[in-house]
C-alpha cells in the first residue's frame, strides 16, 4: 500500500482552503442578509431576512425582504438564474453578503 506524501496532502488542504465552497442561496432561508447592489455604477446596500421557496413555475426562489425609508419590499433570487455572490456578512451586521450588479455595470 502506498504511503501518502505529506507535501501533496498539505499542498491540497491549503487549496482547498483558500476557495471557500459555493454558498447556495437555500442556505439563506431564515437568514439575516445584506445585498449589495451594484446598477449602472451607483452602490447601495439594502438589509433584509431570506426566506427560501420553491415556486411551481420559477424553482427555487430566495425571497429577501427589506425595509427602507419609502416602506417594505421584497427582492426575489431565482436559484437557477444566480450567478452572483455570497460571502459573509458579518462586517455589516448580518450573516451573509449578498453581492448583486446589472449587466451594464459589469461591463468595461
Amino acid at each position: 500500500m502506498p504511503v501518502p506524501d505529506a507535501h501533496v496532502s498539505r499542498r491540497e488542504a491549503s487549496r482547498t482552503a483558500a476557495r471557500p465552497a459555493p454558498v447556495a442561496l437555500r442556505t439563506l432561508d431564515h437568514k439575516t442578509i445584506a445585498v449589495h447592489l451594484v446598477i449602472n455604477g451607483r452602490e447601495r446596500v439594502l438589509r433584509g431576512v431570506g426566506t427560501f421557496g420553491l415556486d411551481s413555475r420559477l424553482g427555487g426562489i430566495l425571497t429577501v425582504s427589506c425595509t427602507d425609508a419609502k416602506g417594505n419590499f421584497d427582492l426575489l433570487l431565482s436559484e437557477k438564474d444566480w450567478k452572483g455572490q455570497i460571502r459573509p456578512g458579518e462586517s455589516l451586521g448580518c450573516d451573509y453578503l449578498v453581492g448583486i450588479s446589472s449587466a451594464e455595470s459589469s461591463q468595461p
